[in-house]
């Protein structure tokens, strides 16, 4: 197995075209996030984004060695993303530990690697799973009880506020700032880190809505009433998968379920289009488990090439507990973000 290590930035064009070649080959890795444009995108954002490329294009194996990492890589968009591992025709037939040691880490942590990435078995600690909508049965997944209140909902609505419409496909800048800054909101109302605040996020986040490829796009879906956007999401799509991924409401309209008026629009809307599956990623979430009706087996674990790589992965665990509990942890945050967008 000869293994070469690049720059996520600076991938030949070849070796692109032979990893789309591998993406369409295995329907495991039909999500955005296995896409090149992807990892191209991170690439531009981070210069610790990585690929090690087997056989010269035989598979593809992105990650992060990350300065404040010890050794440990991560996955590409570590933090973003909701899938990750070896691309390739057939993935677990590789030697994981092998393929990460040659690429010069200490060991690799993963959290949402699909269960088919059969090369990562061993290394397994934990497992989840992936909800998904399969449109196929869309006109079960979204009736019943959750359609009839929410298009009593959306007659109120309809009355109250002004005619109800879905843009699927919105190019608006302004609509795009509205939905990020509506999930900055929500993060601060949860107590959950604010990611949109992270520099290389926001870069990634605008690199994916400027993409509008028949294989690869962003996506900003935006519901209005009278004109008014009150729900947006931003995700992905992949051929006929869209990626559910941020979506965000008005909160002064929630009596109308505005987040439930727009997954529904969405699904309907990329019925008609074709599409056959929305993603709508790992976590328990209500309405996940209302709507759905597929979903993907994952697997989380660390892939170590020495005994030392588990202890460098507990100490950091311990360094990690300990910034969550410090006075300094924002200023810490804030400059952890920007060594990593270097």
């Amino acid at each position: 197995m000869q293994i070469s290590v690049i720059p996520a930035s600076q991938i030949p064009e070849r070796l692109v075209e032979r990893w789309r070649e591998l993406q369409q080959s295995n329907p495991d890795l039909r999500s955005p996030y296995f896409r090149p444009e992807f990892t191209q995108i991170v690439g531009a954002a981070r210069d610790d984004a990585s690929v090690a490329v087997v056989n010269d294009g035989e598979a593809f194996f992105p990650f992060h060695n990350e300065r404040l990492g010890m050794g440990v890589g991560r996955p590409i968009g570590s933090g973003l993303s909701d899938y990750h591992g070896i691309i390739a025709r057939e993935p677990g037939v590789y030697d994981i530990r092998e393929l990460v040691r040659r690429a010069g880490l200490a060991g690799w942590e993963f959290d949402h690697a699909p269960a088919s990435q059969t090369a990562l078995t061993a290394w397994v600690r934990k497992t989840a799973e992936s909800p998904q909508i399969d449109l196929g049965g869309w006109a079960i997944a979204g009736s019943g009880k959750l359609r009839g209140d929410a298009d009593n909902r959306r007659r109120k609505l309809a009355r109250e506020v002004g005619p109800v419409e879905l843009e699927f496909d919105c190019r608006d800048p302004e609509a795009f700032r509205q939905c990020l800054q509506w999930k900055s909101e929500q993060y601060a109302r949860t107590g959950l880190k604010d990611i949109m605040q992270t520099p290389w996020v926001r870069q990634v986040l605008e690199g994916i809505r400027d993409r509008s490829d028949p294989e690869f796009a962003g996506v900003l879906s935006v519901l209005r009433a009278g004109g008014r956007t009150i729900a947006a999401h931003f995700g992905m799509r992949c051929f006929g998968t869209l990626h559910y991924w941020f979506p965000t409401y008005d909160t002064s309209l929630s009596v109308y379920s505005p987040g439930t008026l727009l997954l529904l629009a969405i699904g309907d809307a990329a019925v008609e289009r074709g599409m056959t599956s929305i993603d709508l990623g790992k976590g328990d979430a209500f309405y996940k488990a209302r709507v759905s009706n597929a979903s993907t087996p994952l697997i989380e674990g660390i892939v170590v090439t020495s005994p030392w790589a588990a202890k460098l992965k507990g100490s950091r665990k311990a360094l990690v507990r300990w910034l969550r509990r410090t006075p300094i942890r924002r200023p810490l945050e804030i400059l952890a973000d920007k060594l990593r967008s270097r």
